[in-house]
């Protein structure tokens, strides 16, 4: 299990691989792994739009009855299914808008594996995402390969499902 200590926030991320699936990692096959960058949220947050059937199609192998589709499904400019690649308060806004990134480039990527990542409201099941191509973007914009979220480092992933916790 890894464990990442926020000591700001007192936040932690246990992530816990999961055993191999055979029948996910059957449908991850009729999947294209590549994606087309995008930009949003006054141009902090960075991510790679990847076909919603990651979701639609994986979904029902999460095996946790109160786990549910992630909420960037509903609302009316949702996203959808994505890799997230600069998280807002990693880069300041004039940092992106200033660089000449080619939005609706693309991108490839691999699955490494299956895993549940825990935080401490919240439960996600996820895919775990390795990326050369993306590593090296996050670099040229002067990053870690890691992902920072709320200070917290987190591997490149795509969320499949999400549970709250109890209580």
């Amino acid at each position: 299990m890894f464990n990442t200590d926020n000591q700001d926030k007192n936040e932690k991320f246990r992530l816990k691989i999961l055993s191999p699936r055979p029948k996910l990692s059957q449908t991850l096959h009729s999947l294209q792994f590549s994606g087309s960058l995008q930009c949003e949220v006054g141009n902090t947050y960075l991510y790679l739009k990847i076909s919603d059937k990651f979701i639609y199609d994986l979904f029902p192998f999460v095996e946790d009855p109160k786990a549910l589709m992630p909420d960037y499904f509903f609302s009316k400019n949702a996203i959808g299914a994505h890799i997230s690649i600069v998280y807002p308060g990693e880069l300041i806004a004039s940092s992106l808008s200033s660089l000449n990134l080619t939005l609706k480039q693309e991108f490839s990527f691999a699955i490494t594996g299956f895993a549940m990542m825990t935080a401490p409201h919240k439960t996600y099941y996820v895919l775990l995402v390795a990326s050369q191509s993306l590593n090296q973007l996050r670099q040229d914009l002067g990053l870690p390969a890691e992902l920072t979220y709320r200070g917290v480092e987190v591997p490149m992933h795509i969320t499949i499902a999400v549970k709250p916790s109890e209580g």
